[in-house]
């Protein structure tokens, strides 16, 4: 029953995700470009290009970056889109393909093109997807060293290329929970975090102590013991919170 409810939680979620990580996004000139940025962005098209077809796929990104940058020309950002799918990096490819769909004046045989694209990378893209039941304040989320916002709810989808990923989950009063995993093709992982609570020192409470402090007080070896109203404790200048 309890994976069933999981299942269904999954569902939801999916079909209305809380996604983690910032999406990749172009941003052309603010302005309408002028005869000069047209020029460079003619030419950083012109070197990406050759960029690709030495296979230098990341210089190639950013002449195709900084091109689109300059006149917002929608082949820049296809070309640039492509130079993602060729890195590896297929959510960010996703993303720019989307971004170029969005443009109304795009021509129908570059649109079907960047659509079968688009499909096709949002399919290759890996899905963590945690269900956690601590409150938001109470815990810090590591996904491959980067801290992610507070999940709502306490469900979260994390989004990552193939390859090998980590989280780490921090909470006060509880042992990290860390997950590692390979993640293939299109794989989606769905995890039930359940923390560990610490647990507490016995040592405080024993009566076997609080009498040797006792007698240590009688024998003048303790300097000063203050109790307060809230059952904090000043012990030679370190604070101890009772139970």
């Amino acid at each position: 029953m309890r994976a069933l409810v999981l299942r269904l939680l999954m569902t939801v979620l999916l079909a209305t995700p809380t996604i983690a990580l910032a999406q990749y996004r172009l941003a052309g000139p603010p302005d309408p470009p002028s005869e000069a940025n047209l020029g460079d962005a003619r030419a950083a098209f012109v070197e990406g290009t050759e960029l690709t077809q030495a296979g230098r796929w990341a210089d190639a990104l950013a002449k195709f970056e900084q091109a689109y940058a300059l006149s917002a020309i929608p082949a820049a950002l296809f070309n640039a889109a492509s130079a993602l799918r060729a890195l590896g990096r297929h959510r960010d490819a996703r993303d720019a393909f989307t971004q170029l769909l969005e443009d109304p004046l795009l021509d129908p045989e570059t649109r079907r093109e960047a659509e079968l694209r688009r499909n096709e990378e949002a399919a290759r893209v890996a899905t963590v997807a945690l269900q956690m039941q601590l409150e938001e304040s109470e815990f810090s989320l590591f996904f491959d060293g980067v801290r992610q916002l507070p999940p709502a709810n306490g469900a979260l989808i994390l989004e990552a290329d193939p390859g090998r990923h980590a989280i780490l989950i921090e909470a006060r009063g509880y042992r990290n929970w860390i997950w590692e995993h390979w993640l293939g093709d299109g794989q989606r992982v769905e995890l039930d975090v359940e923390m560990e609570p610490i647990p507490k020192k016995k040592w405080v409470r024993s009566p076997l102590l609080w009498s040797g402090v006792a007698a240590a007080v009688v024998g003048g070896i303790v300097t000063a013991v203050l109790l307060s109203r809230d059952d904090d404790a000043q012990y030679l200048g370190t604070k101890v919170t009772l139970p």
